[in-house]
Order: C-alpha cells, then sequence, then structure tokens
C-alpha cells in the first residue's frame, strides 16, 4: 500500500509539473484501462490507442476552465498521458504522451 501511495503523490506532482492552464491535480482514481482506452486521431489519418484495456491506471479527469472540454489524466509506473476532449470523451487530442523518469 504504501508504494501504490508513493507512486500516486509523484504522479499528482508530475502532471501538475506539467504547467498546463487550469490544471491542478489534488486526487487520482484507479480506472480501468477499457474504460478510458480513447483513440486519437494522427496527422496521417489513422487513430491510435495509447493504453492497455487490460491495465488499471491512476487517473482523474478536470474541467478546463472557461471551456466546455476536459483534460483526461492517466499514469502508471512508466508513462503519463495528458489528453483533452468534449463531453463523453469526443473528439479527443493528445496534450502530453511522454515517458516517466523514475
Amino acid at each position: 500500500m504504501e508504494a501504490f501511495l508513493r507512486l500516486k503523490d509523484k504522479l499528482i506532482q508530475e502532471f501538475n509539473a506539467l504547467n498546463l492552464p487550469g490544471l491542478n491535480v489534488k486526487d487520482l482514481n484507479l480506472l480501468n484501462g477499457f474504460y478510458i482506452n480513447l483513440s486519437y486521431p494522427l496527422p496521417n489519418g489513422k487513430t491510435v490507442q495509447l493504453l492497455e484495456d487490460k491495465d488499471i491506471y491512476l487517473g482523474n479527469q478536470a474541467e478546463i476552465p472557461g471551456s466546455c472540454r476536459c483534460y483526461g489524466l492517466v499514469g502508471d509506473e512508466t508513462h503519463l498521458l495528458v489528453c483533452e476532449y468534449s463531453g463523453g470523451g469526443l473528439d479527443p487530442e493528445i496534450v502530453v504522451y511522454k515517458r516517466r523518469d523514475g
């Protein structure tokens, strides 16, 4: 349990360190990959899913101030993903996808 709480706290710090406008992460929840694994459009017209349906992630959703869109936050031991989307996960766009340092 202690390792889980350390990971959760570290992910919160890393999300906040991105300094995205209006984003202030205070908590993360356990989320099923199949529920949050959105398909993101790429410039070449193809789509990509970045998560594994079978995995459990730490994440949250945060409203973007002054917008009808939300940030979707997902992290695990190896990666951070921040996307933004409209209600119901429509029109998702990748904001940040990066390998974690530790």
